[in-house]
């Protein structure tokens, strides 16, 4: 089935209700030298730099799907509620007759904040996705 398709993820934060950030509110996480607002283009060019990918089997996991879900004991929930995860695996047969794993995982972590804080702000919250990405390749 040849490469993976890999999808682009955002790690910039929004606010539940939806509204718009102040000006210069995200200008550290996108201005450089600042968190990479592109992680997945990490496995992208891994898979350019790479040898030719023969064949992929994906793996996907969402807690909005189904029953299952995001537990947290009753104090982070309070404070920082991880209420969604999503991971994708894919397992990869490489031309070189190795095999690779590359995989991107994001929690989304709900934040409440008070408007005495931020005020430009309706009260409600801020949501951040922690993202994580690698390429792992079998050497034996």
């Amino acid at each position: 089935s040849g490469p993976p398709i890999i999808p682009d993820i955002s790690t910039l934060p929004f606010t539940k209700p939806a509204t718009s950030f102040p000006l210069g509110y995200n200008d550290p996480y996108i201005t450089p030298p600042s968190v990479d607002a592109a992680p997945t283009k990490t496995l992208k060019d891994a898979l350019e730099s790479g040898p030719a990918v023969s064949n992929t089997v994906h793996f996907s996991l969402d807690s909005k799907n189904g029953p299952g879900g995001v537990l947290n004991t009753d104090f982070i929930e309070k404070r920082a509620d991880t209420r969604e995860f999503k991971a994708d695996f894919w397992v990869e047969d490489l031309g070189n007759g190795k095999k690779q794993l590359q995989y991107a995982e994001s929690a989304t972590i709900f934040f409440h904040f008070n408007t005495r804080f931020l005020f430009f702000l309706p009260k409600g919250e801020i949501a951040w996705p922690h993202v994580m990405v690698n390429t792992l390749t079998k050497v034996a």
